[in-house]
């Protein structure tokens, strides 16, 4: 009890001496006479303090316990969060691209509880490279645009946790700017304040490219570095040329620019809208040339993840296309720790009986835990679903079985070697036939089927399985495996998952207990 009244006594003091400062700070911007700065600074104040209030509650609530829990482990892959608009606005209504500021400090503080800490980007491209371990709880966090709103509520929070950030700038909105008048992204002054605390690093989120260009003569709009633009002048499309030349200079000056505004080297660039040339609606050969213009100028790019994809970014792998991903007011808490824990690699033998989710993620369709069980089941508007556990992307050999039951529909499969949504292979299984397949490039091949003598979606329950050991797959039921074929290389590792279908939309229900995921030695 004494113990619990000295911290609060602590507090009351912390805030006294935060409301001193805070009211000199006041004084000192009056006596600058600078309104619109002064403006943005004190709020800065006010996060700060908010940020070390709540910092002491935390403690306090803990009972003295540490905040943090650092792994000494090393990390697997490295996760990266991005965020836009930090809303400090008590009437703002969430959407699906900001966040609420009070969201957003109570997501950072439960990761930061969770033992989570922030990399830089040097750290990731090393570890990136293999030459260097990174802890276990190890996360990059970004931001995109460099709105004012994304710094000011931000860095104190940013500061109380120990944490750093890279914010990814427009440059002609940010070094053009007028530094005195409103503006709603961050001037050139305001960038060298920012990378003054020591706390972010900048990279590059276009020159001119975050505007929605024409793309026909009808008026069609598309993205600056994806589509080919409309020329009203000669009443034309742009050539291929002229696209290369276009998206080459504006990337190449954005890097320029920002090195010689700011004195810094800008290493990472981050795509608008995370459109990478894969939603270009006229030119599909973008997604190639787009990725050699962005090799070229710049080492890292950032993309956002799919919902099939695992979210974690592997050394070793392409690294000039790192996934992200996209963060707003709908994440609990709770749900951020989940996401970031569930990238973490997960070893074999594994073992899940559902009563926690370890990771599994859905590609498409419903997933739900429910009575130490997994259900996944197509939506109202699916003929199926997709799920798979994340964390499992670099496994290799290994046999993975469970206990199904197709409640409803009549197709499912039992999925290994999951890479994403359109790479894995899988043991089918409909009415009474067993199908082993292949999915390379979004597109299925049959290797070999088997007759099984039986229905196994009429609701009872099933031993199934399947056991991946270099180019052999297997597909079994009851321990024992009813046929077995050829993968393709490409299919060398990745984890497990389910899948459902049925040719009625919302008729596909499979529930699933006791995974055991066993290794196979060669």
């Amino acid at each position: 009890m004494l113990n619990f009244r000295l911290r609060k006594i602590k507090i009351l003091f912390l805030s006294v001496v935060g409301l001193v400062v805070f009211l000199m700070v006041i004084g000192i911007f009056v006596l600058k006479n600078n309104y619109y700065f002064r403006q943005n600074y004190l709020l800065m104040q006010i996060y700060n303090l908010q940020g070390n209030l709540a910092l002491s509650s935390e403690k306090i609530s803990n009972e003295g316990q540490t905040m943090t829990r650092i792994s000494r482990e090393s990390a697997v892959s490295v996760p990266i969060l991005l965020y836009h608009g930090v809303i400090d606005d008590s009437e703002w209504k969430p959407d699906e691209v900001n966040v609420k500021m009070t969201d957003f400090r109570d997501q950072m503080f439960a990761v930061k509880k969770a033992g989570f800490q922030t990399v830089t980007l040097d750290d990731l491209s090393a570890f990136m490279r293999g030459e260097k371990k990174l802890p276990k709880k190890s996360f990059l966090l970004t931001f995109d645009d460099a709105r004012k709103d994304s710094y000011y509520p931000v860095d104190p929070i940013l500061n109380v946790l120990d944490y750093n950030a890279v914010m990814f700038v427009i440059a002609g909105r940010s070094l053009e700017a007028d530094e005195g008048t409103e503006n709603f992204h961050l001037t050139k002054k305001e960038l060298e304040k920012m990378m003054a605390t020591g706390r972010w690093e900048i990279g590059s989120h276009t020159k001119y490219g975050h505007d929605l260009q024409k793309i026909s003569a009808e008026g069609a709009k598309g993205h600056f570095l994806s589509d080919r633009i409309w020329l009203d002048s000669e009443n034309r499309l742009e050539n291929a040329e002229e696209y290369k030349a276009r998206v080459s200079k504006d990337l190449e000056e954005s890097r320029n620019d920002l090195e010689k505004e700011l004195d810094i080297e800008v290493s990472g660039f981050a795509y608008p809208f995370g459109d990478y040339g894969h939603n270009s609606k006229n030119f599909p050969e973008s997604r190639k040339i787009l990725a050699d213009i962005a090799r070229k100028n710049f080492a890292f790019s950032f993309r956002q993840a799919g919902e099939s994809e695992f979210i974690g970014n592997f050394p070793g792998r392409d690294f000039t296309l790192l996934k992200r991903a996209d963060i707003n007011s709908a994440v609990s808490p709770s749900q951020l720790v989940s996401l970031l824990s569930g990238t973490m690699g997960k070893s074999i033998p594994y073992y899940d009986n559902f009563f926690k989710n370890q990771g599994w993620k859905k590609a498409w369709g419903d997933l739900l835990l429910k009575d130490g069980r997994l259900v996944t089941l197509s939506s109202p508007s699916e003929n199926g679903s997709l799920v798979f556990l994340d964390g499992t992307f670099q496994w290799q050999d290994y046999e993975f079985k469970a206990k199904v039951s197709v409640l409803r529909g009549r197709h499912f499969a039992i999925v290994a070697r999951y890479q994403d949504g359109n790479k894995y292979v899988s043991c089918d299984f409909l009415e009474d036939e067993a199908i082993l397949v292949q999915k390379l490039n979004g597109q299925e091949s049959e290797i070999r089927k088997s007759d099984t003598n039986e229905s196994l979606a009429n609701g009872r329950e099933v031993d199934i399985g399947i056991s991946v050991s270099g180019d052999e797959a297997a597909c079994l039921i009851e321990g024992k495996a009813v046929l077995t074929g050829k993968i393709d290389q490409e299919l060398n590792h990745g984890g497990i998952g389910f899948k459902t279908w049925d040719e009625k939309e919302n008729n596909s229900y499979l529930a699933v207990k006791d995974v055991r995921v066993e290794n196979i030695e060669k």
